[in-house]
């Protein structure tokens, strides 16, 4: 259940990160909203790392000992 936790609290973690660079470069940038591609890159970005982040760390096995 630890695991999960954390796991979960990293998801998060990488969520608020990608959330706020993608909000810089729109800031930053206002082009990138003309293009739907644009935007939909810095969406699927905010979205897909934390979940792969997720997977990866539920996957990670316990260490010996532990």
């Amino acid at each position: 259940m630890d695991q999960k936790r954390s796991a979960i609290k990293l998801a998060l973690a990488c969520f608020v990160i990608c959330a706020v660079i993608s909000g810089l470069v729109i800031l930053l940038d206002r082009e990138v909203l003309e293009e739907p591609w644009r935007w939909g890159i810095l969406i699927f970005i905010t979205v897909f790392v934390p979940v792969v982040n997720y997977v990866l760390a539920r996957r990670q096995r316990p260490r010996e000992g532990e």
